[in-house]
């Protein structure tokens, strides 16, 4: 990795810490395709209506907890750095990557997924529809439960075989 050269005023002023003090530990690293990228430049990007909302989050907000591959064939982790799935299908524990934060910062831990999952989807003022039916399996929203700073364990009453794919949309 280097340092965006828009970026070497502010490390060099101290308004913002070198590239080697912002990553994480073990950054997820994407292969190269076909060269390197350049940096800056202008995105543009054409929605022509609903049925293409998707792309705002790809564009925008596309940090998941898992991604899917260069050829979308299969789904690997992104934010996650590791997933353990009982045999059962029932049961996902997730390891996340040490060091991600958010824009202002702040670390981002499993406190933040227990968040998205209690006070946002299941605030029923935020979320009036309820669990996205993804999220739940018979009928029942998951036990999901902080192991540690970095771990998150979902429990499913049912088989959720397509849980890393929804994670990935």
């Amino acid at each position: 990795y280097r340092e965006a050269p828009m970026l070497a005023k502010l490390v060099e002023s101290g308004a913002l810490p070198p590239v080697a003090q912002r990553l994480p530990p073990e950054p997820m690293v994407v292969p190269v395709v076909e060269r390197i990228g350049d940096y800056g430049g202008t995105w543009h990007e054409y929605i022509s209506g609903p049925s293409e909302a998707y792309k705002l989050q790809r564009a925008g907000a596309y940090e998941t907890l898992f991604r899917w591959n260069a050829d979308f064939t299969d789904v690997e982790p992104n934010i996650v750095e590791a997933v353990d799935v009982a045999n059962d299908g029932r049961q996902y524990t997730f390891r996340l990557r040490k060091g991600i934060r958010w824009s202002d910062g702040a670390p981002f831990s499993a406190d933040d997924i227990l968040f998205a999952i209690n006070d946002v989807l299941g605030n029923k003022e935020l979320s009036p529809g309820g669990l996205p039916s993804w999220l739940t399996m018979g009928g029942e929203a998951p036990f999901v439960e902080k192991i540690d700073d970095y771990t998150i364990r979902f429990t499913f009453a049912e088989p959720q075989g397509m849980f890393t794919q929804r994670l990935a949309d």
